[in-house]
């Protein structure tokens, strides 16, 4: 008998495993592959967004700069290595917006997914 069932094994599943963890639960996490992350977590960059491409304020930019706070104890506890710092260009989203609007800069061009949720190129 489980306290708790989770569906999915991505990386959101198994960060509510973990978080649950720390409690006196028996936790269940159910994934239709045959191991976890194999399914949309496998194409992530691994990047940590550290807050600096949302609009300031938002909850996305604060999300961001917490999770960024929280990644290397995560890490530690964890055991994994090799988390590397960013580099920031100078200039930033308001600056690019107004450039966009001023036309000094150029739009970039969709993402492949971007054409796939649109049916552009199909």
């Amino acid at each position: 008998m489980f306290d708790v069932a989770i569906i999915g094994g991505g990386i959101a599943g198994c960060a509510v495993a973990y978080k649950l963890s720390m409690y006196e639960l028996n936790i269940c996490v159910i994934e239709k592959e045959n191991d976890v992350a194999l399914g949309a977590t496998r194409a992530n960059s691994a990047i940590i967004h550290a807050g600096f491409d949302p609009e300031p304020g938002t909850l996305m930019a604060r999300l961001n700069v917490e999770g960024t706070r929280q990644a290397p104890e995560l890490c530690k506890r964890l055991g994994v290595h090799g988390l590397a710092g960013s580099c920031i260009r100078r200039g930033g989203y308001r600056n690019r917006k107004k450039a966009l609007r001023q036309g000094r800069e150029k739009r970039r061009p969709r993402s492949s997914r971007s054409r796939r949720q649109t049916g552009a190129g199909a």
